[in-house]
């Protein structure tokens, strides 16, 4: 019995200890927090609305854009009103940025009708520079506040952040060191949580470190089976990426993939809600096909994986 709970005398009182069936029908029917959509239609009618409390796991071989993915579909769910921790513990948060940037610009320079706009995420860096000369001038001749507002009015990349500030004000992006443990991840997921965190996100899987692993597969089951309690206990959904296998990588072409492709798999059989592998189209190269391996709120994609054409350059996907 929990602290201060007094002793129940009987099976009814037990029951009504832990929470009877009139509690799920006022707090798991009529009130229950929504799930966090993906905002791509063929994924959320799989998941029955999108994603729920506890862990969901997305993997794919390395270049194949599963970080991609989970920053796009980070993107999707802040559009939509969503509060998203997106945990980077494999690119730094201006790369993921510049990214984000980089796919928000693909609407201005369509909304403008003008090429000028739109940027690869990798040319970030080279307009910066030439952001940074323009700076160096304004101060020089006492402009300053001119360039900030020039920056923000005319320059691509100020313009797509601007977008993004105000279209995706949920999206919150940390590289911390200290997210590289699992009780760090932990500590700030719960602390996320009191100022209105809808989502955890975990870039990646095997790039977690805990306490007391001596191997790979105990690390990977530690991990996964903290960041599902973590999600359940915060009432969030945690998407976490996940390397492959090599034996994966190897496969026969086309072949469809299953739960024993993740890399060190572990526990994530048994932890996860769902888990979904992204992998080439071997009849499309521009086409990723995501495959949905285990779901317990909804179906899984057998034959017919969700088909999305990426553009890697400005981390964009979109339904074929």
């Amino acid at each position: 019995m929990a602290h201060g709970t007094s002793v129940p005398r009987s099976w009814k009182e037990l029951r009504d200890v832990y929470g009877g069936p009139v509690r799920f029908l006022n707090d798991g029917y009529i009130n229950a927090e929504p799930p966090v959509p993906t905002n791509v239609p063929e994924l959320d009618e799989h998941l029955c609305g999108g994603l729920r409390s506890g862990l969901n796991v997305l993997g794919g071989e390395p270049g194949g854009g599963k970080s991609a993915l989970a920053l796009f579909l980070s993107m999707s769910a802040a559009l939509s009103g969503a509060n998203v921790l997106f945990v980077s513990l494999e690119m730094s948060a201006d790369q993921c940025w510049s990214r984000c940037a980089s796919c928000m610009s693909l609407e201005i320079a369509k909304e403008r009708d003008s090429e000028e706009f739109r940027f690869r995420w990798g040319d970030v860096w080279e307009l910066g520079q030439k952001a940074k000369a323009r700076e160096d001038a304004a101060k020089r001749t006492g402009k300053a506040e001119e360039f900030v507002r020039e920056l923000m009015a005319s320059d691509p990349v100020g313009i797509a952040v601007d977008r993004l500030a105000s279209k995706c004000p949920g999206l919150a992006i940390a590289d911390d060191p200290a997210l590289h443990d699992i009780g760090g991840i932990e500590e700030a997921a719960r602390g996320a949580r009191e100022l209105g965190m809808s989502m955890l996100v975990v870039d990646y899987l095997q790039y977690v470190d805990v306490e007391g692993a001596t191997d790979e597969y105990g690390r990977v089951s530690a991990v996964s089976k903290r960041l599902n309690r973590v999600g359940v206990e915060c009432g969030v959904p945690v998407l976490a990426l996940a390397s492959l296998s090599r034996t994966t990588a190897a496969r026969k072409p086309g072949a469809i993939p299953d739960m024993h492709a993740f890399k060190g798999s572990g526990d994530i059989e048994s932890n996860a809600l769902s888990a979904w592998i992204i992998d080439r189209d071997p009849d499309e190269p521009g086409v990723r096909r995501l495959h949905v391996v285990k779901n317990r709120n909804g179906s899984v994609t057998d034959d017919e994986p969700v088909r999305l054409r990426f553009d890697g350059a400005h981390n964009s996907f979109e339904r074929v």
